[in-house]
Parts: structure tokens; C-alpha cells; sequence
């Protein structure tokens, strides 16, 4: 969804969040809107993986270790249970500032919704949301060849279970070719742009 800020020109704001299993292409999206639409990426994953990473040292963050992630990603929730929306509140925020003076346009990308909380809070927040989806078979083959450590029980766990039943605003299935996946999301991204919804 856009929005304008108003300060001394018009300023329209994007704010996207990417849903979906693991290896469906999330990662391959945002970065494509990174490249091709200039937008800023964040994760709730991201202020997540520093504090496994910082506690666990000896763990490589290469190897995608998704247990150990799920982990502390629900104890921390148990602490505070928008514990990750709160970092990624502040990012959004501080992007947006940083740019509203400098910028027409302003994109950022959430790369990894998948809890119900994080969901509720992006809708409350004007994000559009986008599930990309992709054959369990790929999605499986994509892990391996990635080295990513994970077991079949990180596939059931709660982290994953939530994204089928989300209501979106659009729907993107990765099943063929990464030039394939770009001109669908490219196909996306021209329909929000011509709503220009304004909030």
C-alpha cells in the first residue's frame, strides 16, 4: 500500500512484507526490489539471528541453522511477545525518516513474516502483503543444495504453519526459472504502483 508523507514535497512510502515457507524465494524478491525498485530490506529475523549468533558463536551462520533459530526466535516471544516487531518497528521508522527529506519515494521490504503477531502488526501498519509459495519438493532441494542445517521436524515447527492460513494481497508461486519469479513480481509491483493507494 502507498502513503504520503507530507513535508516540503510529496513523499510516497511502500511498505511490502514477503510471507511464505522456507526456500520459497523470499530472499530472491526482496532482493530483486532492492535492485530494481531501490527498496530497503529488513527481517524480523535480523535483530533474531545477532542475539543466536552472539550467544552461540560457535554455531555458523552459513548453514541457515533453523532449530536453533525457531528456538530462541519462541523463548525471547515468551519474554516479550513482539519482541522482533519492536527492532523491526524501529527500523522501518528510521528508514523512512532517514529518507523522506532526500527521497520521492520511499520502499522497504519485510523479508520474513510468518508469526500471527508479526502479521496483525504489518496490517495494522499499511504493509502489502505478498505470499510466495513454491513446490515442497523445490523448496526441499533448495535447502540442500544450500548446505541449510535443518531436520524434517523445522519444516512442522509453528514458525511454518502459520503462512498458508494468512490473508494477502497478492500471491506469487515460484516454480520455474528465477527470471520467471522476477517478471511475476515485476507484474506485482506495476499493480500497486497504478492502484497508488493513498493513505
Amino acid at each position: 500500500m502507498n502513503h504520503t508523507l507530507e513535508v516540503s514535497r510529496k513523499v510516497t512510502v511502500t511498505k511490502i512484507a514477503l510471507t511464505g515457507k522456507l526456500r520459497t524465494g523470499k530472499d530472491t524478491v526482496a532482493h530483486h526490489l532492492f535492485i530494481r525498485n531501490s527498496f530497503h530490506k529488513v527481517a524480523f529475523g535480523d535483530a533474531l539471528k545477532r542475539v543466536a549468533h552472539d550467544t552461540f558463536p560457535w554455531v555458523s551462520e552459513f548453514s541457515k541453522p533453523r532449530a536453533l533459530y525457531q528456538q530462541v526466535g519462541q523463548l525471547m516471544r515468551e519474554i516479550e511477545p513482539d519482541v522482533w516487531i519492536r527492532h523491526v518497528e524501529r527500523q522501518v521508522d528510521a528508514i523512512i525518516n532517514v529518507n523522506k527529506d532526500m527521497c520521492d519515494h520511499v520502499g522497504v521490504i519485510i523479508t520474513d513474516l510468518r508469526q500471527p503477531n508479526e502479521y496483525e502488526w504489518a496490517r495494522s501498519n499499511g504493509f502489502t502483503i505478498i505470499r510466495v509459495n513454491a513446490p515442497e519438493a523445490d523448496r526441499l532441494a533448495r535447502a540442500q543444495r544450500a548446505g541449510d542445517d535443518f531436520a524434517a521436524e523445522d519444516l512442522a515447527h509453528d514458525t511454518e504453519q502459520h503462512v498458508d492460513g494468512f490473508t494477502v494481497d497478492f500471491e506469487v508461486v515460484n516454480d520455474g526459472t528465477v527470471v520467471e519469479l522476477k517478471a511475476k513480481v515485476d507484474a506485482i509491483m506495476a499493480e500497486i504502483n497504478a492502484k497508488g493507494a493513498v493513505n
